[in-house]
């Protein structure tokens, strides 16, 4: 299964992280990104580590599990865009 999401957005920086983070942690699970990762240098698959901490499943218990995804950073101008959708 997968999911895109685009973001736009006027900065993207690494104090967004430990905010990221957070969220994803909203999600009934305590998520441990990669120390090491920035948005300055970083492009293609970003791997994460999670616990469940309520899973449905008693085999998920205490278990550590790793998902991820896909991170591409580039310039967006939105009337380029608009021309494009229009043409």
């Amino acid at each position: 299964m997968s999911l895109d999401i685009t973001v736009y957005t006027r900065q993207l920086g690494d104090e967004l992280i430990p905010e990221i983070q957070r969220r994803l942690n909203d999600f009934e699970m305590i998520c441990e990104i990669d120390p090491k990762f920035s948005f300055s240098d970083q492009t293609g698959f970003l791997p994460f580590k999670f616990k469940l901490t309520n899973p449905p499943f008693a085999v998920l218990r205490d278990k550590w599990l790793k998902s991820g995804f896909e991170l591409y950073i580039d310039n967006f101008n939105f009337e380029e865009e608009k021309k494009k959708v229009q043409a």
